[in-house]
This record gives structure tokens, sequence and C-alpha cells, in this order.
């Protein structure tokens, strides 16, 4: 019996590692508290309360921190377990013709932490873009973010690129690519809801290769406390779960830059198919020292 149960054994590892590689959660502030968020198990867990208000937030690469930007010019951070306060800086905004108030979009790519810069009004002008050292609150201007009709709700980077959102108090919401040397922006198409263009997207994270995103006004059929999923080449948002809370901003674990290979020659991975293969090998073996078990 012992030799029948270890085949089922290996594979419920396998299965119980294969769920939680592909679990989706990720970190979301309110107005004033921080949330983790699982997709999967379709839950809004509260952390802690921040005690602040802020258009963004960022986890750092060790995923110790949270980064968030205040309405007066600060960076706080926060311990990413229990939200508590762990220190504040402030930001010495690049020099610009407008004024600045706040970096309304943070994003990790390695560990160069990109910012959109509130320029002159979230209504008025595209954000600048730029970079920002939490340690010390430095930034380096890298351009306007032309082609944005507002600053930058929300950056997320994926496979190379830079998405974005426009603005929270933008009138309608605009999906874009951002290039990251010139801070150029590229539209990739509206952001819709049935149909409709929506207003005011105010976050982006994209875990697992999915963008997950939310509206801060109720216009264009969208709920203020759904969580959507975002089609990054049509900018469709398809309905996940209601979060049951009005949330700001989403960020999820920085990419970690892929080390370069040690040699040229091909190391297998265990792809979809060949865990499929692996577990019905595994059942086989099992189904046939069941019945040696019950013949004898």
């Amino acid at each position: 019996m012992t030799n029948y149960l270890r085949p089922l054994f290996l594979l419920a590892v396998i299965v119980t590692l294969s769920i939680e590689a592909n679990a989706a959660s990720f970190y979301a502030s309110s107005r004033d508290s921080l949330y983790l968020v699982d997709t999967d198990a379709q839950t809004t867990t509260l952390v802690g309360s921040l005690g602040e208000i802020g258009p963004e937030i960022q986890l750092t690469p060790d995923e110790a921190t949270i980064l968030l930007p205040d309405r007066t010019g600060n960076l706080l951070s926060f311990d990413s377990a229990t939200a508590a306060s762990t220190g504040s800086v402030a930001i010495n905004f690049p020099s610009n013709p407008t004024p600045l108030s706040t970096a309304t979009a943070l994003e990790y790519v390695g560990s160069t932490l990109y910012a959109s810069f509130d320029q002159a009004g979230p209504e008025t002008d595209p954000g600048l873009l730029g970079t920002l050292d939490p340690a010390t609150g430095a930034t380096t201007a890298i351009g306007t973010l032309t082609g944005m009709n507002a600053p930058s709700g929300g950056f997320a980077y994926d496979g190379g690129t830079m998405y974005a959102v426009s603005s929270a108090d933008s009138v309608f919401s605009e999906l874009y690519t951002i290039n990251l040397g010139t801070g150029a922006a590229t539209k990739i198409a509206n952001i819709t809801f049935a149909g409709a263009q929506v207003y005011a997207m105010t976050a982006l994270a994209i875990v697992d290769g999915v963008a997950y995103t939310k509206s801060n006004r109720a216009v264009g059929g969208v709920n203020e406390q759904m969580l959507y999923s975002l089609d990054l080449a049509t900018g469709q948002l398809t309905e996940v779960f209601d979060t049951g809370q009005e949330l700001v901003a989403f960020t999820s674990a920085p990419l970690v830059p892929a080390a370069p290979p040690a040699s040229t020659t091909p190391v297998p991975t265990i792809s979809a198919y060949g865990l499929a293969l692996t577990m019905l090998g595994l059942l086989l073996i099992a189904g046939r020292r069941l019945r040696a078990v019950v013949r004898s």
C-alpha cells in the first residue's frame, strides 16, 4: 500500500506547486489603507492603515517596503507586512517650467524606479517622466509624456514594455506604452467596458501576464469597487470580482531581469504538456500498483 500511495503523494505535491505558481496576488491601497488582493480566491485582505492619502503605491524589489508619494511632495515608506510607517524623504522634483506637486505613477524596471510627475494639473497637461531615488528623493527628468492627455494614473512593466493608464482625473481613460528613453507615449486604445469608454482609471498592475485596473468614477457602466482585467491589445475591460473597497492604486512585485545564460546549451524545462504527461504517468503507475495490491 505504501508503494501505491507514494506516486499519489508526489502527484499531489506537483499539483499544489503548480497551483501556487499560478496564484495572482498584489497590493492595493484605498484612501488610507493597504490591502492584499488575491484574484484566485477573490479576496481583499486588510494589511493595515497607512494613515495617508496618495495617488500611487509601489512595492520595492525586495518586497519588504511599500512606497507612497503623498500630496505634499514627500515619498513615504511602509512595511509591506504590517503597513507600519518606516520613513519619509522629500522628493527633489526636476526643474520644470510649471509647478510639480507629486508622483502620480511609479514602477521599477530592475533597480530603477520610474515615475510620472504631475506638471501643472491632472486635466491640463501630460506628466513628466523621470527616475526617482527612494533613498534620497533625488530625481532625474527624462522627458514629457507627450501623447498622453494627462499624467499617468498607473505604470506597469511587462515583457520589455512600460504600459500606462491615464490619470484618475482625466475625463476619459486611455491605454498607452511609454518610451523609457524619451518619455513619449503611444496610445494603444481607449479603455472600454461593454463598448463604452470609461472614466478615470486610477491603477495598473500586471501579474502573471494579466493586467488589472479599476475606475475612480462610475461612468461608462463600471463599478468603483470592481476589479477589472485589462486587455493590453484592445483596452477592453472584463469584470474579475467586487473587492468591497474603493481602491486607488495597485502594485505587484517588480520583475527581476533574467541572468544571462551560462551556456548556449538548452536547459530542459517542465512545460504544461510535460506536467500533464508526468501526472498521467504517475496515475498509471499508481493504478497498476493498486491493482497489484487488490489481487494479492
